[in-house]
């Protein structure tokens, strides 16, 4: 995400006689949602109290997002699929840990 997001920008608004800048005020889009929407599937895992159904819907959503970034012949569609695939991404990271951090708990329980 980090290295290609900014490259395949950048490519996509060369065709478009943009500048860099503009390029990089676009990179900027999909932190933004991921961070609003990080928090949000963060909420709905813990209203739900189902982590593994969260994390597995986010990797899927992040494949498939990255499929589609990788077909997108403009700015615009590509913006779009760095943007969900940046949300599944970083949305997936909350209910990750938690997971872990059951499992290590479970794993602590039982060793004595």
């Amino acid at each position: 995400m980090n290295l290609w997001m900014p490259l395949m920008l950048s490519n996509l608004a060369s065709n478009v006689n943009s500048d860099a800048s503009t390029s990089a005020r676009y990179s900027t889009l999909p932190y933004l949602l991921a961070a609003l929407f990080t928090m949000l599937i963060g909420w709905s895992a813990d209203r739900s109290n189902e982590r593994s159904g969260h994390v597995a819907g986010c990797m899927v959503f992040v494949a498939a997002a990255f499929a589609w970034a990788a077909m997108a012949h403009s700015v615009g569609v590509a913006l779009l699929a760095f943007s969900l695939a940046a949300i599944g991404l970083w949305g997936t990271l909350g209910p990750f840990w938690v997971l872990l951090t059951r499992a290590a708990l479970l794993v602590g329980v039982a060793l004595p």
